[in-house]
């Protein structure tokens, strides 16, 4: 499974060398760090990049803090079930209770990283028009006590910047080397937390691309997966183990989120005659495929179950199936999921009518 991270582009040198320092298998794409002068435009900007990633990746991290959203960044991951590093700036990640004991101690502390103080002139003075505006420097920085430069990489070249910095806001300059701190610690939580089925084990040894989303909390039904993953109905797939009345034969059967599996029209299209079919109970579904109802799927089960899918599924150019988990389920394409299973395509569902 590809993995790529939308990092801020304040994050983008320090994010890289952690990469590299754990040997991981990331793509990086960046999101231009002026937005953090125009908070508003981070939600949109890091939409744009996932529309754009979807397709290519299984797993997709943003690395960014809130940096001044309002929890409009938060919103959008919630939407799409994505995950974010925790913390609420680059400050907080690199300094961790630091950070908080220099604010604490002075509540008038202008912060410096290894990027502001290499991008000053442009991303300070030029974001905030002090080049156009000189005049503004003492309304913007009147109620700053000190600077204090979170050094992530000690460099003599970048504390005589530091002190330029700290010259021209006339401000006393104070430096705490923090390295990556937390954010190189949560990062690696990140990258480790990767939760796995006997599904997802399966995609990995078949190289299919798909995306891991989150629950919030177990969910037992198509439309609380759909609201809790940021999909719609349209996308989800059904799963339903059907038994024949007085054996111990089964069936798997899979219809869209929104369609009603007609039970008896998958008996005609079996390979060998069934008697009448009804619904699996929930102990049934867990002693026969091991899964647990409400995160049952059609892949990873006995040879003996056959497994047919109403024809619809086959014009879905991406899927939503259950994980064997209930709290996450599985992005792919449609066709993947449909190479794996072994379905059959037939016609099975009830036309015209609502779950």
């Amino acid at each position: 499974m590809k993995t790529a991270f939308i990092m801020c582009g304040a994050l983008a040198r320090e994010v890289l060398d952690i990469i590299n320092r754990y040997g991981w298998d990331v793509d990086v794409f960046g999101i231009p760090a002026i937005d953090h002068v125009f908070p508003e435009r981070i939600a949109p900007d890091v939409e744009k990049k996932f529309q754009k990633l979807r397709e290519a990746y299984g797993r997709i991290l943003v690395i960014f803090g809130d940096c001044g959203t309002r929890g409009a960044l938060d919103d959008l991951l919630h939407k799409y079930g994505l995950e974010r590093v925790d913390g609420p700036h680059c400050y907080e990640m690199y300094g961790g209770q630091t950070f908080h004991n220099l604010m604490d101690e002075e509540p008038g502390t202008y912060f410096l990283t290894d990027f502001l103080v290499r991008g000053f002139r442009g991303t300070v003075l030029k974001g905030m028009g002090l080049d156009k505006f000189p005049q503004l420097k003492d309304d913007y920085f009147r109620n700053y006590k000190r600077i204090v430069y979170l050094e992530q990489n000690h460099d003599p070249a970048l504390l005589q910047k530091a002190q330029e910095a700290a010259d021209y806001l006339e401000l006393p300059l104070e430096v705490r080397h923090t390295g990556y701190g937390l954010l190189e610690k949560r990062l690696v939580e990140m990258m480790t937390r990767r939760p796995k089925t006997k599904i997802t084990e399966l995609f990995d040894a078949e190289k299919v691309t798909y995306r891991i989303l989150p629950h919030d909390e177990p969910v037992y039904t198509v439309a609380t997966a759909a609201a809790q993953r940021g999909v719609v109905m349209e996308e989800m797939v059904k799963s339903i183990l059907l038994r024949e009345t007085g054996t111990e034969r089964y069936v798997m059967a899979c219809v869209l989120g929104e369609d009603r599996l007609d039970a008896q029209a998958v008996r005609p299209f079996l390979p060998t005659p069934y008697r009448r079919l009804t619904f699996a109970t929930g102990e049934e579904i867990t002693a026969v495929t091991g899964y647990t109802k409400g995160a049952i799927a059609p892949l990873c089960l006995p040879e003996e179950i056959p497994v047919i899918f109403d024809e619809a599924i086959a014009r879905c150019r991406r899927v939503n199936i259950s994980s064997g988990d209930l709290m996450f389920g599985l992005e792919l394409a449609g066709a993947d999921l449909i190479r794996l299973s072994g379905a059959m395509l037939r016609p099975i569902r009830r036309k015209h009518s609502n779950v």
